[in-house]
């Protein structure tokens, strides 16, 4: 095999690779060959590459596939090729729609190496090197703010070694930590504090500890940062499957330490750590938090944006919400880097090969025999594949296609016959069930219709036509009926609860999903008796034409009503608004202005008008729609 590593092209550049000199070399002893694009940011020089017998070309055509780490350049992707790099595309980051478009018109198999996971475990990434620099650089802040001696950046002492030997000999005082995760992220974080002199002591001493004169830290999990709503025992399988009957139990360990170090991973609607208000109560002793999980507008109210390895450091003022200057009196320091392993370039990339290596070349020699490969391609000779044919609405938002009648029937029965073929083939899968062939294959049951009817939905919704209404009533039972179908079948659910019933070990986000699948098959009847399923299949099939119908009523009523615009009552109004309702009698062949019932001009008279009666007219007309 042919491997290829190119050279980096995001601005700012990045100087990690994925693979160094002797893991070349190791291709290189098995047979295989290494071709090695020059470049002078690289951490390796290309000399080094070249005296291990890489061949260094700008011509990568004949290479088997191309290794990259950040975003390449549209202009730098090369046509048909195979190309691995994290691409930032798949949660639907609209910065890189072009990118993913350019993959499907460039013939591109995009490989993005956050989506290769055996049995819902990540197989390669640089959170290990995230939370080593994170931990550093969070210390380094602080001493900074505190005005103690300072620590030099990560950046320039470039390795790991040199982050921990400067880190222990740095004169600390009894600073006190407290980390949240147990993932990579959170174990390069640890191994960092423990290598610079810190003791690591249990949860429940580190709340206890007085006078203590060592830099100490103590590691949460789940259990103890959060806490069900209604004083019920902690379950981790039901706070992954409903989070929002949970909220914060941080605030005693938000008492008790200096720094705060997140490195969790948080779902949506989980509870945040700690609010603005809770960060102004005396007890409060935060005075630096190193957000290394850098989730932006997410659980630390105090992460307002990310910074940069050149400008790493801002500060938080609970007060008003904002931030401001590091060391600004009352307020929270702040680190959130969200590219913290480019500080030691060198390790990361070596740590990085060591996974490709162990994780990633098999399935590469092998045929992929487990799927590993075929589950993180995202496009493959110019469509989007498997699962990610989800993300057609996401890469094409902005090309508006228009299908005919007989269009849109052929694509939603060859979607609808495609997941029922699918359902067959799972349902009937005598492999032994486990996440990947079970969860993951239900996950990608129905990519193709669903491309399909997100699009006849958001046209029913925004621009729906007489046609279109027709179309939505004709299938809206045939995928109540599909629905149904998967959610109670029988064979189906035995698979899914005999994975459920192992209990494999998991990532957070994948044992969510088996926790939410499980209990959604339970709840849409899959325990129910053949009769009562029935029932219950007739109830839905009624209530999605009902759905339809009652959404119709709504539409026709919003595009139907009208009420005379006085000019006293235009007068009153900020000009763009009093415009709208100039334009709305135009637009209706009328000759003066008149209020309806259309979003913007509505928001805008129930936010503006002084008149009570005005705003009680349109209310009531709202309300009422399709009464």
């Amino acid at each position: 095999m042919i491997f290829g590593l190119i050279r980096e092209g995001k601005t700012p550049p990045d100087k990690r690779a994925v693979l160094n000199p002797d893991q070349c070399a190791t291709l290189i002893a098995q047979g295989h060959s290494v071709y090695v694009e020059p470049s002078t940011i690289r951490c390796y020089p290309d000399g080094d590459y070249a005296a291990v017998g890489c061949t260094l070309t700008s011509n990568l055509e004949s290479c088997d596939v191309l290794l990259g780490v950040k975003e390449v350049p549209v202009d730098q992707l090369h046509p048909g090729a195979t190309h691995f790099f994290f691409s930032h595309t798949y949660k639907e980051q609209p910065y890189n729609r072009g990118l993913l478009k350019a993959c499907l018109q460039k013939n591109v198999r995009l490989i993005d190496w956050e989506l290769l996971k055996k049995e819902g475990q990540r197989l390669i990434g640089f959170g290990f090197y995230a939370g080593l620099v994170g931990a550093y650089e969070a210390l380094r802040g602080f001493a900074l703010q505190e005005g103690q001696p300072e620590l030099t950046p990560a950046a320039s002492l470039g390795w790991v070694n040199a982050l921990k030997s400067t880190l222990l000999a740095h004169p600390k005082g009894p600073w006190r930590i407290v980390l949240t995760g147990k993932g990579r992220v959170a174990h390069g974080a640890q191994e960092m504090l423990l290598a610079g002199g810190f003791q690591q002591v249990e949860p429940e001493e580190f709340l206890t500890l007085q006078n203590a004169h060592k830099p100490t830290f103590t590691v949460l999990d789940c259990e103890h940062y959060v806490a069900r709503k209604d004083g019920q025992v902690f379950d981790i399988k039901d706070f992954y499957a409903h989070p929002e009957a949970y909220q914060s139990s941080f605030f005693p360990y938000a008492c008790a330490a200096d720094l705060y170090l997140p490195c969790h991973y948080w779902a949506e609607n989980s509870p945040v750590f700690f609010t603005p208000t809770e960060a102004q109560d005396p007890a409060f002793s935060l005075k630096f938090i190193g957000d290394i999980s850098c989730d932006i507008a997410g659980p630390i109210p105090s992460t307002v944006r990310p910074s940069t390895m050149a400008e790493p450091f801002y500060a938080w003022d609970a007060t008003t919400g904002t931030e401001v200057a590091l060391g600004t009196p009352g307020s929270i320091g702040v680190l959130a880097v969200d590219n913290l392993p480019s500080a030691v370039p060198g390790d990361a990339t070596t740590g990085f090969g060591e996974q490709f290596l162990a994780g990633i070349l098999p399935a590469l020699l092998n045929g992929d025999q487990e799927g590993i490969l075929d589950r993180a391609t995202e496009t493959w000779k110019g469509a989007l594949h498997g699962r990610f044919t989800a993300l057609s609405s996401y890469v094409h938002a902005l090309d508006f296609p228009s299908w005919n009648q007989a269009q849109w029937e052929e694509a939603l029965d060859r979607g609808l016959a495609d997941a029922q073929d699918r359902l067959e083939r799972l349902a009937s899968l005598e492999d032994a069930p486990n996440f990947e062939n079970t969860l993951v294959a239900l996950e990608e049951l129905t990519d193709a219709l669903d491309g399909i009817t997100e699009r006849l939905f958001n046209y029913n919704s925004a621009c729906t036509t007489p046609e279109i209404q027709a179309l939505t009533k004709a299938f809206s039972p045939k995928l109540a009926a599909l629905s149904n179908d998967i959610r109670m079948n029988p064979a189906l659910f035995e698979r899914i609860k005999a994975v459920h019933d192992a209990a494999p070990k998991l990532d957070d986000a994948s044992r969510m999903l088996l926790e939410k699948t499980y209990k959604g098959f339970v709840r849409n009847g899959a325990l129910l008796s053949t009769e009562s399923q029935a029932r219950l299949r007739a109830i839905d099939e009624r209530l999605g034409q009902a759905t339809l119908e009652f959404s119709e009523h709504v539409l026709n009523d919003t595009e139907a009503w009208q009420h005379p615009a006085r000019e006293a009552d235009l007068s009153s109004l900020p000009e763009a608004v009093a415009h709208m309702a100039r334009e709305a009698g135009k637009a209706r062949g009328l000759d003066h202005a008149v209020f309806t019932l259309d979003a913007p001009l509505y928001l805008g008279v129930m936010t503006y008008s002084p008149s009570r009666e005005l705003r009680e007219t349109l209310w009531r007309a709202y309300a009422q729609r399709g009464a």
